[in-house]
């Protein structure tokens, strides 16, 4: 629902199952692997884990160029 002026976007920093969503419904062994790995950053607030969407985009793009 957007308000008066206000357009609607969407949250920039995801819980964990909405990040494996975010990269194609990705696994959570899968997901888990890459943290530890440290090829998915993590953010910490609190006791909370959550994941910046630049920072997913930037793994699809080092996943591309691993790919080509």
């Amino acid at each position: 629902m957007t308000t008066l002026g206000t357009p609607q976007t969407a949250p920039r920093l995801l819980k964990e199952p909405a990040a494996r969503r975010y990269l194609g419904h990705m696994s959570h062994g899968q997901f888990w692997q890459l943290r530890q790995e440290k090829r998915i950053r993590t953010i910490k607030i609190g006791r909370s884990v959550f994941f910046d969407v630049s920072d997913l985009d930037l793994f699809v793009d080092s996943i591309r160029q691993e790919s080509a």
